[in-house]
């Protein structure tokens, strides 16, 4: 038997050793709600209290915000329409309820909440975990209802200003690290604003506003219904439309001029990029070029010695004899997306 008290996979990744020639051990045993610590003895698994039932029930529908940065942004930006509690992990062997056990960052949380009259509640570790699906929320989580997107047809025509706005465009991006990663970019770098599908696109989640370091709370986030017809629209309003891509007709990022007109960055889904029809609305492609040397493939089984694989000089690319090529050949979004912004802001 494993240590998942099942059927064995055959080996322990931790240790390399065969499961099933290990004893069984009813610590590991998830199908009992016996527990066996190891100095010998029987405890119960502990029980979800009431309160925390109660504190998950009431939060369906909301966001969990989780992290000092996060919370303390969503409270001192003060935009989402209602806080329901505060939850602060409590210290054990300390006095929980006071302030001199807080670090000085939950301290300012905790006083920000009380300002705002939101209730304040010390709670296990356990139950954090739980609420958070054991990410790291830094001993802080904040019940607050959602935030919702701001409709926008278009871009108006931008003002006269010797530092043109750049606004980040995103088309079906769906994992909510990547957004986050990209509204952290976009608050720091400078980008004048944020416009996302209002279709397939990640909800403005707790998981979101970690990944953004807070970004989320202090940035509002606009939607499209129709995001080729956006682009078209404002570029007869005299924005610049930048996709990417690495098919035909793109350019190297560094041949784009920067700062010379008012810009809109649009970038694709994780999977297939830009749409064709987004595609077309742009004024002009780019592409970042690869500078790495391509690993060498691992061969076939079936390949003979005298048939290995080729370097071809053209696109730094080992090609097995199957045609099969190693590496990387693409970067993520959020990364493309830093780069970019970079270049046309800094």
């Amino acid at each position: 038997r494993g240590r998942g008290g099942g059927r064995s996979t055959g080996y322990d990744q931790r240790s390399n050793e065969r499961t099933y020639d290990k004893p069984y051990d009813p610590r590991y045993d998830q199908r009992s709600n016996e527990r066996v610590s190891p100095g010998g003895g029987s405890y119960e698994r502990r029980p979800r209290s009431d309160a925390f039932e109660a504190r998950r029930l009431a939060s369906d529908g909301m966001d969990n915000l989780y992290g000092v940065t996060p919370v303390l942004n969503a409270l001192i930006a003060n935009r989402r329409a209602s806080f329901v509690e505060l939850l602060v992990q409590e210290r054990v062997g300390e006095g929980s309820s006071s302030k001199l056990t807080l670090s000085k960052d939950v301290s300012q949380i905790v006083d920000l909440a009380e300002k705002l009259g939101v209730a304040v509640s010390t709670v296990p570790k356990h139950d954090l975990n739980m609420l958070a699906s054991n990410r790291p929320h830094q001993g802080v989580m904040l019940t607050a209802s959602p935030l919702e997107t701001e409709n926008l047809a278009a871009l108006p025509p931008a003002a006269d200003s010797s530092q043109p706005p750049c606004w980040l465009v995103l088309d079906e991006v769906m994992d909510p690290q990547n957004l986050g990663a990209l509204l952290r970019s976009a608050c720091y770098l400078g980008a004048e604003g944020v416009v996302v599908c209002t279709k397939n696109s990640a909800a403005l989640s707790a998981v979101v506003s970690k990944a953004s370091a807070g970004a989320l709370e202090i940035t509002t986030i606009h939607s499209t219904r129709n995001m080729p017809r956006f682009l078209a629209q404002s570029v007869e309003n005299g924005w610049r439309v930048v996709g990417t891509t690495l098919g035909q007709g793109s350019i190297p990022l560094r041949e784009l001029e920067a700062k010379k007109e008012p810009t809109i960055l649009v970038l694709g889904n994780e999977g297939h990029g830009l749409r064709t029809l987004v595609q077309r609305a742009c004024s002009t492609l780019v592409n970042i070029e690869k500078m790495a040397m391509m690993a060498p493939s691992v061969p076939d089984e079936d390949s003979s010695d005298s048939n290995e694989g080729e370097f071809n000089e053209d696109d730094m690319r080992y090609s097995s004899a199957s045609g099969r090529s190693a590496g990387v050949d693409s970067l993520n979004v959020a990364v493309t997306g830093g780069i970019i912004l970079h270049h046309l802001l800094a």
